[in-house]
């Protein structure tokens, strides 16, 4: 199985080094510009970027597999459906962890090359690491939607669950009172909610994982 997560980071490897390369340019910017208008962009378009970056990696590696025909044949070899079903999920959560590291890295060292205190007045301390495992869900959701119906599914089913989480954040944003997009509210929350919305969040995505198999197993059977 390690060789199959291995083979969806490889060949979807631009999902994964792509927050990479955004950490570079942002730090890039803060030590050229120097600019409370660059670190409130920045903070918003990481923000942005971590809420999309799960289920899209989920719906890039599950196009790549109906593109190339794989998935008949990974059933011809001697590897059980579990173990296909369970390599989708770990690769995309390897993505979602090493996402949610760099962009928590980027936010507590960023003040020291860009004056970020005022934005935090206003943003908060950043917990990506919460922003993303909101998500997991989403990607769960999608990965289930292929194993039953196929990529098109999984692809309504990111849309669909994209757009109702920022609708519900923007409903959610004006019935606290919060200014601006809820995604500025989710900073700062502390460790135990933090903690309490991981453990949720994995024990919903280890429950995709389950009802995935299980599609997937009748289906190969019928």
């Amino acid at each position: 199985m390690l060789k199959l997560i291995v083979k969806d980071l490889y060949i979807n490897r631009a999902q994964l080094l792509t927050p990479l390369a955004i950490v570079f340019a942002i730090y890039a910017a803060g030590l050229v510009f120097r600019d409370q208008v660059v670190a409130g962009y920045a903070m918003t378009f990481l923000g942005t970027y971590a809420v999309l970056v799960t289920p899209m990696f989920a719906l890039a590696s599950l196009q790549t597999e109906e593109k190339n025909r794989t998935l008949g044949f990974l059933c011809t070899m001697p590897i059980s459906p579990g173990e296909i079903v369970a390599s989708k999920f770990l690769a995309t959560l390897v993505l979602a962890g090493v996402t949610a590291t760099l962009f928590t890295a980027l936010a507590r060292l960023g003040p020291s090359l860009m004056p970020m205190e005022a934005v935090r007045e206003t943003w908060g301390n950043p917990s990506y690491f919460l922003l993303i495992a909101l998500t997991l869900p989403v990607a769960a959701a999608a990965l289930i939607a292929f194993f039953k119906s196929g990529v098109s599914a999984a692809r309504t089913v990111v849309m669909v669950g994209v757009a109702v989480f920022a609708f519900g954040s923007m409903m959610l944003s004006r019935q606290l009172g919060v200014h601006g997009n809820l995604i500025a509210g989710m900073f700062d929350p502390g460790p135990g909610p933090t903690a309490a919305v991981l453990v949720v969040a994995l024990c919903l995505y280890t429950l995709g994982y389950l009802v995935a198999k299980k599609v997937f197993e009748n289906r190969e059977l019928s």
